[in-house]
């Protein structure tokens, strides 16, 4: 539901000042309390839709290795011990932000303080692309599948359709194509298969999209919520560690 995911509805940021802030996005005819939710076209890192981009933990705003070469992480990995706002190797505890109430079991303080959305100044999509890009609430992807974002159902969605391919526009690069309905059926936004980082390892590149939210999953904080989808088989919203690397694709909200 909604409210597991530690939200009671999507609210605008003001003011708004050059919000594209340079980059490209597109309506699909995504709407939610008198918003228009409009995505970027490419992910963070990326200079076009087919390109991967960058890899990020949950709540960091920078680059922390220096390549990926084949399946492996150079310079660089994404393990517990290193997750922001963590302590030690175990996933519980050691966290020191974004706890909800009553999982202060998780802390190192002991007491939590029920932060249950990325605050800007650790959201990387506010940090690298600035103006009123940030990253994407958990019910904000999950319009990508249902139009609504209050459910983590992968059915066809209502406002929009969504198509595997295993060669975007001649790229050779396998993802899904989302497309808008109605009026916004000329419009579409490609996620491309990234994988995810795990480790000093890059995982499931060509195969699986794995794109994070800014929401903490409340059951258990050591996750937050992420988009994932399979080889054009699975496609839905799950929740995984706070310390793996993966993909952001920026959302701008704007006033209808």
């Amino acid at each position: 539901s909604v409210n597991a995911w530690g939200s009671n509805g999507i609210v605008a940021e003001f003011p708004l000042v050059d919000p594209a802030n340079g980059h490209e996005y597109v309506d699909l005819g995504l709407r939610a309390g008198g918003n228009k939710i409009l995505f970027a076209t490419m992910n963070i890192g990326a200079s076009s839709p087919e390109e991967y981009g960058d890899y990020f933990a949950w709540g960091e705003t920078s680059k922390r290795y220096t390549s990926i070469s084949g399946n492996s992480v150079v310079g660089g990995s994404f393990t517990w011990a290193n997750a922001p706002y963590h302590t030690g190797n175990d996933m519980v505890p050691g966290w020191s932000k974004y706890i909800p109430t009553g999982k202060e079991s998780y802390t190192v303080s002991g007491t939590a303080d029920n932060k249950l959305v990325l605050d800007a100044s650790d959201d990387v999509a506010s940090a690298l692309w600035g103006g009123s890009w940030r990253m994407p609430t958990a019910e904000e992807l999950c319009m990508l599948i249902n139009g609504d974002g209050t459910s983590t159902d992968y059915d066809e969605a209502d406002n929009v359709t969504y198509s595997w391919t295993d060669d975007y526009n001649g790229t050779g690069v396998h993802g899904y194509i989302i497309t808008g309905k109605g009026s916004f059926s000329s419009a579409s936004l490609f996620l491309p298969a990234a994988g995810f980082c795990y480790d000093t390892g890059l995982d499931g590149a060509g195969s699986g999209g794995n794109y994070w939210s800014r929401s903490v999953y409340s059951d258990g904080p050591n996750n937050a919520w992420n988009l994932y989808f399979h080889d054009g088989v699975e496609y839905y919203m799950d929740y995984n560690g706070r310390y793996h690397g993966r993909s952001v694709r920026p959302v701008l909200v704007l006033p209808l």
